[in-house]
Parts: C-alpha cells; structure tokens; sequence
C-alpha cells in the first residue's frame, strides 16, 4: 500500500514529539533510586514489551523480519543504548551527560554516509552547529565526570547514532511494529539473564515509584516505536537537529511540574536550538515530500 505524501511540518512534529518523550523518559530514570542497574532495565524491557506486543496486535501489522543481520544488529544496539544512557545518567552530571549524548547526531551522519552511502546535504553541518550551541549554552559541560561514566556517555552517543543507521537500513526489509517487537524481546531475555547472572536480590519499587518506572518502560519505548517510524521515511542527516530539543522540553517538565523558572541563559539557548531547527526544517525537505515514491512502503 502506497503511503500518501506528509507535509515536511508533519515529520517536524513528529521528531519534535519524539524528543518530549526521551526527555520525560529521563526525568523518570532519575526519580527511581535504589533499585539495582540490571532490574531497572529489565523491568523497563519487560513492561516495553507488553505495550509492543498491545500496540502490534492493535495496528494488526503484518509480522515481517525481512533481514536477520539488521534486526538483530538493531536489537542489540537498542540494549545498549539503554545499558549506556541510564548508566551514564546516574553517574555523572546532567550537563556533561546531555552534552556528550547528544554528540549522537554527530555519530549518525558519520554512519549514514559511510555505511548507508546516504547524501550529505550541505545545509545539514550548519543547522547542527546552531543547534549544538545552543545546546552548549544551556547544558555547559563541566567534565569533572571520572573517566569511565564519560566513555560510557561517548559509547552512548555512538550507540544513538547507529541506532538510527539500523532504523533507515531496515525500511527496505521490515515494518517499525516488527522492528520494535524484535527488539524487545531481545532486551528483554538478554536483561532478564543478566539480572539473574548478577545474584542481586530482586527490589520491591515503593509505591510512589510505580508510575516513574511505568514511564521509564513506555515512554522511551514508545519514543523508540515512533523513532522507527520517523526513521523508514526521512534520513538521519535531515532529522539530527531536532535531538537538541531534549533539552528544552527536560526544563519546560521542570517548570510545569517542579515551578523551577527557565533562566535568561536557557532562553539564549533554545533561540539557537529552534533556529537551527527551523533552519534545517526550511532548508532540508523530508523525503517523503519530495520523492514520495520513494517512500512507498508498506506499514503492515
């Protein structure tokens, strides 16, 4: 079935939303504490897992591996994005972790050109660059981190980057439900082994803990659903601006939910965050409104 032609602003707010969810999804990877590292995974595997399964069974998508070696490479690059974000995120400031995650992009355009031979269009380094000093000067890195959370954060970045890469390789071959359930499953037995090879005792989460690791489960998952999505239509190199966005949507949660008021500093930097997404927005059309033949792939 041919996909009708999105308008460039339909993708736009698609990745806007996208980054909304990764940055709630944080806010409630830091409200959880004491609970082991591998049962936080598992728990936000396994409950992924039953919204997948719900939402797959709902959309009555057809199951479609297609290519074995990509979907188990993107199985395992979405464990470790999740492995290195909420190890990095716990040990070592939010402002160095945001600055070092969201070299992401950066990893993307890199892969995209070198494995997928994708064309590098020459409006994209400029967009990225407003971006990334805006992101600079809301989340200015200190680097008093110790040397191992920031190569966790670096691994981090290159693990978002080639996640990405897996998604755009796979549009040829599969549908994003199928994609998404692989995933899962596959994060969910290799954290469930890896929780039991630990020999931790299994942590009851408090009440008021519940509902923060239900959105550490189906936030990100439903980001990572919506993420595969954006990535069969549009390329890397014309959606890696809108991951700067994190940080914007991590304050305005914090003033809604905590009365914490944006500074003068953070309103600096967000013009030059939306600038450059605007930018890129203007100058870097989705290729769905282009070539919309050559989007025309099947949802299920």
């Amino acid at each position: 079935m041919v996909k009708k032609a999105r308008s460039s602003w339909y993708w736009v707010a698609l990745m806007l939303l996208n980054a909304l969810l990764f940055a709630a999804g944080d806010a409630c990877n830091k409200y959880v504490t004491g609970i082991p590292m591998w049962e936080k995974v598992f728990l936000r595997s396994l409950i992924g897992l039953v919204f997948i399964v719900f939402t797959f069974v709902q959309s009555k998508d057809k199951f479609v591996v297609g290519h074995w070696p990509w979907q188990l490479a993107r199985a395992a690059v979405g464990f470790m994005v999740t492995y290195t974000t909420f190890y990095a995120a716990v040990n070592m400031p939010l402002g160095d972790f945001t600055t070092v995650k969201n070299l992401g992009p950066l990893f993307a355009i890199v892969f995209t050109v070198l494995i997928l031979k994708d064309k590098l269009n020459k409006f994209a380094i400029p967009g990225m660059v407003i971006s990334f000093i805006g992101l600079l000067i809301i989340t200015p890195p200190q680097f008093g981190s110790s040397i191992v959370p920031m190569l966790v954060a670096i691994a981090a970045a290159m693990f978002i980057g080639m996640l990405e890469v897996c998604g755009r390789a796979l549009r040829k071959y599969s549908n994003p439900s199928s994609v998404m359930l692989i995933s899962m499953v596959f994060m969910t037995a290799v954290s469930g082994g890896l929780m039991l090879a630990d020999g931790q005792p299994f942590v009851m989460p408090p009440v008021t803990m519940l509902l923060a690791i239900l959105g550490i489960a189906i936030l990100p998952t439903f980001s990572q659903h919506l993420g595969v999505y954006i990535g069969f239509n549009v390329s890397p190199v014309k959606t890696m601006v809108y991951n700067y966005v994190g940080p914007i949507w991590a304050v305005l949660l914090g003033f809604i939910i905590f009365g914490e008021v944006p500074t003068l500093q953070f309103l600096v930097g967000a013009v030059f965050i939306l600038g450059g997404g605007i930018f890129s927005a203007l100058k870097n059309r989705p290729e769905a409104d282009k070539k919309p033949e050559e989007t025309a792939k099947t949802e299920g």
